[in-house]
């Protein structure tokens, strides 16, 4: 059953609202709040204790004050116009949700600056910046400020809050800034872990097909992509300074043309070089190594068809670069 609380108007033409901010509140039991509003013209020490937080700006917003049952999460807006009692008054159900809602944002941005400036796990909140940031009106008195360093004080990420005049002085909780740390640490490894999956497939080489210049480019790690690179079944050349050339297998049984001299052999069919990681894997060229061997093949050689046999292959071949 969806209950609540209203106010009804007899043959009301229109619903007529007013812009209103709540400056302060005062909470109170089932029991005062029920007192409070069955009796709203008697002057009452509260009204009159927040008369400086009661007014009507220059555009024409209320401000007031929130009598605020904290069972029912009714509330009653006051406008005393510089009385002690409820001169101007009106009533706000189910209002105690919202303003959780807005203190609760409130904390979330204090905790998150905080996070973010923190020394050694400290900070300080100026409450006199609050008002601009965070668009709530936060005094130790007005009863909001109240509220949300009760707020403040039920997170896991504070371990201590003091109030010293206009600034709340909030340490971190031990605990939490570890734990914080740790995720930063897992959530950077899964950053790192994610943009190895996006672009581990792929390694950077130096291509070289046959009668053209050498051509930088990033070809997928797959058995697939590097056969289709070198046009059939891959072999490896162990290079001494830990690169790979990559070549056709049967570049010459299947008589591809002669394509570069690498060491006193032949290389028949395009190929390319590669890194070597410790692990065997296929990695990329640095910028130093893809210079070198652009470098080293930038001549496309004629050959005669005289040129000696293919030696074995899985031999280790020195340069001097």
């Amino acid at each position: 059953m969806l209950k609540t609380n209203a106010i009804f108007e007899r043959k009301c033409s229109a619903v007529q609202t007013q812009p209103c901010v709540i400056e302060a509140v005062e909470q109170m039991d089932r029991e005062k709040f029920k007192e409070f509003s069955n009796g709203l013209l008697e002057d009452r020490q509260f009204i009159a204790d927040h008369k400086e937080d009661m007014f009507v700006d220059s555009n024409g917003v209320i401000h007031g004050l929130l009598a605020l049952d904290m069972e029912s999460g009714d509330g009653i807006l006051i406008d005393s116009s510089g009385y002690d009692y409820a001169r101007y008054s009106a009533f706000m159900p189910n209002i105690k949700p919202y303003l959780d809602e807005q203190i609760a944002l409130t904390a979330d941005k204090i905790i998150k600056d905080g996070i973010t400036n923190a020394e050694n796990g400290r900070w300080s909140f100026d409450i006199d910046d609050a008002r601009n940031c965070c668009k709530i009106h936060i005094k130790e008195s007005n009863g909001i400020g109240g509220m949300l360093i009760s707020d403040l004080r039920e997170r896991q990420e504070i371990g201590e809050i003091v109030v010293e005049g206009n600034c709340f002085e909030i340490t971190l909780d031990s605990e939490y800034c570890n734990k914080l740390k740790d995720n930063e640490q897992d959530l950077e490894n899964d950053e790192v872990q994610e943009e190895c999956a996006m672009t581990g497939n792929k390694i950077k080489v130096v291509k070289m097909d046959v009668g053209k210049p050498p051509v930088i480019k990033e070809i997928e790690n797959t058995l697939e992509a590097l056969q289709a690179e070198v046009g059939g079944l891959i072999e490896c050349v162990y290079l001494d300074d830990g690169c790979l050339a990559v070549v056709n297998e049967e570049g010459k049984l299947n008589g591809m043309e002669p394509n570069r001299r690498l060491g006193s052999d032949i290389i028949c069919g395009p190929f390319f070089i590669c890194g070597d990681s410790d692990d065997g894997e296929f990695v990329s060229l640095d910028d130093k190594q893809v210079e070198q061997y652009t470098r080293m093949f930038s001549d496309v050689p004629a050959f005669t068809g005289e040129e000696p046999e293919l030696e074995p292959r899985m031999t280790f071949i020195g340069f001097d670069f």
